[in-house]
């Protein structure tokens, strides 16, 4: 039995406390009933797999941490061809989905502070209200929701630089598809974008 891990899964795990807190009361006590059912009867599948396979060398330490098991690592494929450069453009661009953990948030404050610079955020998720509405009155950004993946990859082909912040990220594809159409990509100095981000030639890793 072989397993492809992208990441032991998160909120049993690296994210617990963080999720945790989310609950009170009776909530709270289910919360932690059922995330030790559920991280005992994953611990028990994990004894059944001969060989793991992580998609970063971040993800193969949180697997030696959480499951006690040595893993390779085996990069995700992403088709490099389906992205190309079309020119230089003028406004910045986030694709990650909209989600807490992504910190689309993060992002559009940094806009809301920088009236002179484009943002598109190209992408839909459980947090799009609320980022449409911080978008609200900044008309320098610009919230599209989910797009065809055509229109998606001329947006990364046309915009000057992609932005990805995902908290702790395993992997992240958005840095591959950027540099694939020749466009950087400013990510977070964490997580699995250690690994592909070459600092200061192929984009800028952000503390």
């Amino acid at each position: 039995v072989i397993c492809y891990c992208h990441a032991p899964t998160r909120w049993l795990y690296d994210m617990y406390l963080e999720e945790k807190k989310k609950f009170r009361g009776v909530k709270r006590i289910a919360f932690i009933l059922i995330s030790a059912l559920l991280r005992r009867l994953d611990q028990c599948a994990v004894r059944h797999v001969d060989i793991i396979l992580a998609n970063s060398d971040f993800t193969r330490k949180r697997i030696k941490t959480y499951y006690g098991r040595d893993s390779r690592v085996v990069y995700p494929p992403v088709d490099l061809n389906a992205f190309t450069f079309v020119r230089p453009g003028d406004f910045f661009l986030s694709s990650a989905r909209v989600d807490p953990i992504k910190r689309i948030d993060l992002i559009v404050q940094a806009f809301q502070a920088l009236p002179d610079q484009q943002l598109i955020v190209a992408s839909g998720g459980p947090d799009l209200e609320r980022i449409q509405k911080m978008a609200e009155g900044h008309p320098n950004i610009h919230v599209l929701g989910w797009v065809a993946d055509e229109k998606l990859r001329n947006l990364m082909g046309t915009c000057r630089a992609t932005i990805y912040m995902g908290y702790k990220e395993d992997f992240g594809m958005v840095p591959v598809e950027s540099m694939a159409c020749g466009k950087p990509c400013i990510g977070a100095d964490e997580g699995g974008l250690r690994e592909t981000i070459i600092q200061g030639i192929t984009g800028l890793l952000i503390p």
